[in-house]
Parts: structure tokens; sequence; C-alpha cells
């Protein structure tokens, strides 16, 4: 039986009593999970014993995977990323930023997987868009209501050099 904890009031859930590898393979658990997902924005799940192509499986269910266009993918498991510890300093990983929103057509989430957890750091925050934008006060609504934003994986002089192109203040 699913047991569903809501963690904060406006973002994520922990839910308990399933098993994310039927998941996978349940259509009826599946559509189940994507709707707490859709409700609560983010989910926790504890404890899952996953294989790599169960974790995929899962995943595929949301959408069509896709390669990352900078760290790649697990040659034995197209469309999954592994992220790692390493010594080699890596400047983009404790900047805040959302997933691949960049790209033309960003993916609708994704499902991590923690194998190794660090006895401290390695957090992750989550932002629920959705709510920031209802609190905005009306006058700001009104004022953005209509305009689109564009994002640019561009950094320092090649953000500078191309902004212009798309930034626009009339």
């Amino acid at each position: 039986m699913i047991k569903i904890e809501k963690l904060t009031a406006c973002i994520g859930a922990e839910v308990s009593g399933v098993d994310l590898g039927d998941a996978s393979r349940d259509e009826s658990l599946f559509a189940e999970i994507r709707a707490l997902l859709l409700q609560h924005r983010v989910l926790f799940f504890r404890d899952q014993d996953m294989s790599r192509a169960e974790h995929v499986a899962f995943a595929r269910r949301f959408g069509e995977l896709e390669e990352h266009p900078v760290a790649g993918s697990d040659p034995e498991h197209p469309g999954l990323v592994r992220i790692y510890r390493s010594e080699a300093k890596n400047p983009y990983e404790n900047n805040y930023h959302t997933d691949g929103l960049w790209r033309p057509d960003p993916s609708m989430g994704a499902v991590l997987r923690c194998i190794e957890c660090p006895e401290t750091g390695g957090d992750t925050i989550w932002v629920n868009m959705v709510e920031a934008y209802r609190q905005l006060p009306d006058d700001i609504k009104r004022r953005i209501e209509g305009l689109r934003v564009y994002r640019l994986r561009l950094f320092g002089h090649a953000f500078a050099a191309q902004a212009a192109n798309f930034i626009s203040l009339s």
C-alpha cells in the first residue's frame, strides 16, 4: 500500500510502500506515481534496490530518454547519466541551475538514484516555480504576461557576446 508524506507546504513528498522496479512494468502503479509527481512536483523514494536497467525502464515511462549533451550516457544504458564523486574540480556542480533548461525542448524532469550518499553535503535544492509565480504581486504578473525566456548555456565573455541577440528592452 502506497503511503505519502508531504514534506513542505508547496513542494515534495516522500513515497513509501512502492517498488519502482514494479512501477516500471505496472501501468496502474506508474499512473499513480505520475499523478503524485504532478501533485507534489518532486517525489522521494527511500531504499529502492533497482538495477540500472530498471532505473532506465522506470525513467522511460515518463518519456523518451535523451543523451545528455555534456555528461553523455552510460554506454550500456543509453539515457542514463552517471554522476559520481571525483577529485577533479567541477565548476558547475554547486551553482543553482535547472538541468537542461537552456535546451530548445527541455526534458520534463529527471529520475535520480543515489547509490553512495556522502555523510555531509551532496544537497540538492528543489524549487516549485509554479508556486513562486503564484506568489508574485498581480502588477508584476501583468508586466511579465506574454514574455518569453530564452536561456543560454554560455558563461562569461561568451554570454556577453551572445546576449544582445536574445535580449530586447522594448
